[in-house]
């Protein structure tokens, strides 16, 4: 495969349709077979219109630009292409059960250019069919090299290339300022360009912008950003505005699900949510809690009080009260302690104006049915704004210890360090400083099933929780800072809903 690093171009005319776009990739070369498996071509009644890639076998991720307008009985996904006149022995046909748009997306300026299609049966994965991961650009490290890949068209005004084409991009430190501010926003898009006359052109809005990362010594091809509009294809010397696909992982994760696991050797054993964690001892986190449905742990959360559980408004909402379930006082979940305690719920209650795309105001409170019976290994936590002069905390939980992997069966912790980690990278939407606390080095990170898992810190007058683990960009590494849900900033909310905490804490 072709390794790239790949800062974001986009190629779609501001204004422009899939079918009037910005023209296929001009200055680009033929791709082989098997070059860039995640590829797709989307067609409408045979004719292609714009491209994408492959998110897992069910999904495949594209510009909404593209799809905003068509309708999905028309639309076919064709995985593992080559050329579109001669079908590859592999390729692979398939028609679209659904088109998911982002909300709020706007036709006018391209602003959140991005849209899932359902596929109506799995794709089947080979040498020509692949998913790829996607993840944040890196700006810092040089040189700067990338990757377009598509079928757009090879000048402007002309018809889609028949054949896999890839055209380099290494002009990352563009400013886009022939766009307006309404029409190129850094937090939710990349403006990139070519030093050698490269660029997209009709056809490609969705193409795929691909870097090579390198984690513990070992290369991986990753995607960035997909192709959105341009200024056309005419001028190859103005920039290209891509989608930045890392400011919509809650999305992603919330509409498609996981990806596959990577394919390459992890730099430790545990990847995965609470990754590079230790065994916790009995009574060692006697404010945790696990959170079931049917029997199968989801995520955390902390013990509030005596009648209260407070947990993430992610992990809850739409959930059915029957189902679920409070485990208190658990350590391997399945083998009871002696003082396991499993309750049912009588009410959640959402903290208003939760945001449950971008994950704001990410808290949630769980009404238990009977009161908690507190012992040496069950009891509530304090919150309180972190103490700034401490640097690390503690996060505990039953998460996965791989990406895409299942819940722990026994309790795990990890040490988090770096309480003021810098969280630029996500947009303004995903990331408040006065509602939420950015925390990571890289070292270690909470995983899947860790959503409402506490961060704790040890003070000189006792344990104290300050965020509940809410969001990250996967935990893979190097491990990007997770973002918790700075409980300080809703004390009025939860003495209001949940009334005081003991007094004895």
């Amino acid at each position: 495969m072709l390794y790239a690093l790949v800062f974001a171009i986009l190629v779609a005319s501001v204004s422009g349709a899939p079918s009037g776009g910005t023209g296929r990739l001009v200055g680009g070369t033929q791709a082989a077979r098997g070059d860039f498996p995640y590829v797709v071509s989307i067609s409408r009644n045979e004719q292609h219109i714009c491209g994408g890639f492959v998110y897992n076998d069910r999904w495949v991720v594209t510009a909404a630009s593209c799809v905003i307008d068509e309708n999905k009985a028309d639309m076919v996904v064709i995985v593992g292409a080559l050329s579109l006149i001669t079908p590859d022995p592999e390729e692979q046909k398939i028609e679209v059960f659904s088109n998911v748009t982002f909300p709020g997306y706007n036709r006018d300026t391209k602003l959140h250019d991005i849209a899932l299609i359902e596929l109506s049966r799995p794709i089947v994965f080979g040498p020509t069919a692949a998913s790829i991961r996607y993840d944040e650009i890196d700006e810092l490290n040089q040189p700067w090299v990338g990757a377009i890949v598509g079928w757009g068209a090879t000048f402007p005004g002309g018809v889609p290339a028949t054949r896999l084409r890839s055209a380099p991009i290494d002009d990352f430190a563009a400013l886009c300022r022939e766009y307006g501010s309404d029409e190129y926003q850094p937090n939710y898009m990349i403006c990139a360009g070519s030093s050698t006359g490269s660029a997209p052109c009709e056809f490609d809005e969705g193409d795929p912008l691909t870097q090579e990362a390198n984690y513990g010594g070992i290369p991986e091809n990753i995607v960035v950003g997909i192709m959105s509009k341009n200024k056309g294809c005419g001028d190859p010397s103005v920039p290209s505005i891509y989608t930045r696909l890392a400011t919509y992982y809650s999305w992603l994760l919330q509409t498609a699900g996981q990806q596959p696991a990577p394919n390459r050797v992890p730099i430790s054993e545990d990847v995965g949510r609470i990754v590079n964690g230790n065994e916790a001892t009995r009574g060692e986190f006697p404010w945790l809690v696990s959170i079931s449905e049917n029997s199968q742990h989801i995520c955390g959360g902390f013990i509030y009080n005596d009648r209260f559980i407070v947990t993430t408004a992610s992990c809850v909402l739409g959930k059915a009260y029957p189902s679920l379930r409070v485990k208190i006082g658990a350590l391997v979940l399945g083998i009871p302690e002696p003082d396991e305690q499993n309750i049912e719920i009588l009410s959640i209650d959402i903290y208003p104006s939760y945001d449950d795309v971008f994950k704001q105001n990410d808290l949630a409170l769980v009404n238990i049915k009977r009161p908690i019976v507190f012992s040496d290994t069950v009891k509530p936590i304090r919150y309180d704004e972190p103490v700034e002069s401490l640097h690390t905390a503690s996060v505990a939980g039953w998460g996965s210890t791989t990406e895409g992997g299942a819940w722990e069966q026994r309790l795990h912790k990890i040490a988090v360090f770096n309480l003021t980690a810098d969280c630029r990278f996500y947009g303004n939407n995903e990331y408040s400083i006065n509602y939420m606390i950015c925390a990571g080095d890289g070292s270690t990170s909470p995983c899947n099933y860790d959503q409402g898992s506490p961060l704790v810190q040890a003070t000189d007058t006792g344990n104290i929780v300050v965020g509940i683990m809410s969001k990250n960009r996967g935990c893979v590494a190097p491990y990007p800072p997770t973002i918790y849900t700075r409980l300080a900033s809703y004390y009025p909310w939860l003495k209001q809903s949940a009334g005081q905490q003991p007094a004895s804490l």
